[in-house]
């Protein structure tokens, strides 16, 4: 996993006490991601007891119980990449959409919510037909994960166009709470050098797929847990 802390964003809407749509630090999300940790974490629950959607038709949460060592202190929306899984996303996008974390994108490059692992498809609406753009033709994807446009794509496809896009990435888990937070206990030994000692145990938080957590976020905005720069 790629362990991301959560800090608030101190630019807020004075009369709103909301996040500003338009910050280039959070792009609207009101949190920004600091001190990028490869750490492991053990995952377990994914949607627990699935055998109650059928019969009464809930909607999957997309939820689990993740468990981390002591020394990782999980946080409130802090972030977990999954570095060695690979899940397919489905968005919309807006070409040369450049404000908040795209704002410092280099020029003719846009990006999606997640880092792009590989694209499936893109499709546009040009004229009275959708189009199927190219890969290497139409445009080419950077080592970051993002879209840059070739000169036929930029030409093919103006900035404000709609773009519907699929594509696989590394899914991105957000701590929504931590009922173990501390799990602290004594050494257990009788001897008086050990008397006092604590010992922290692993500690456990409950995530969500973040894009299932920040359904009603603005359009447009890109995760910054793996998005941005």
């Amino acid at each position: 996993m790629i362990w991301r802390k959560a800090m608030l964003c101190p630019r807020m809407d004075d009369t709103t006490n909301q996040a500003a749509i338009n910050c280039t630090l959070c792009d609207g999300s009101g949190f920004y991601y600091i001190d990028p940790l490869a750490i492991q974490a053990h995952m377990v629950q994914f949607d627990k007891g699935t055998r109650i959607f059928e019969k009464f038709s809930m909607w999957l949460d997309g939820k689990c119980s993740v468990t981390v060592l002591p020394e990782h202190r999980l946080g409130f929306r802090d972030s977990l990449e999954m570095r060695d899984s690979v899940s397919t996303f489905n968005e919309v996008l807006t070409k040369g959409n450049r404000r908040g974390i795209r704002s410092v994108l280099p020029m003719n490059t846009d990006t999606a919510r997640y880092r792009i692992l590989d694209v499936t498809r893109i499709v546009v609406w040009i004229g009275s037909e959708a189009v199927f753009l190219e890969r290497d033709v139409h445009y080419r994807l950077t080592k970051d994960g993002w879209i840059e446009w070739t000169a036929v794509g930029h030409a093919l496809v103006p900035d404000g166009t709609k773009i519907s896009l699929r594509y696989e990435f590394h899914p991105v888990w957000v701590i929504q709470s931590v009922p173990h937070s501390l799990r602290d206990d004594t050494s257990g030994r009788k001897s008086a050098k050990n008397v006092d000692r604590i010992i922290s145990h692993p500690i456990q938080g409950a995530a969500y797929l973040d894009f299932v957590l920040d359904a009603n976020l603005p359009k447009d905005v890109v995760a910054p847990v793996t998005g941005g720069l």
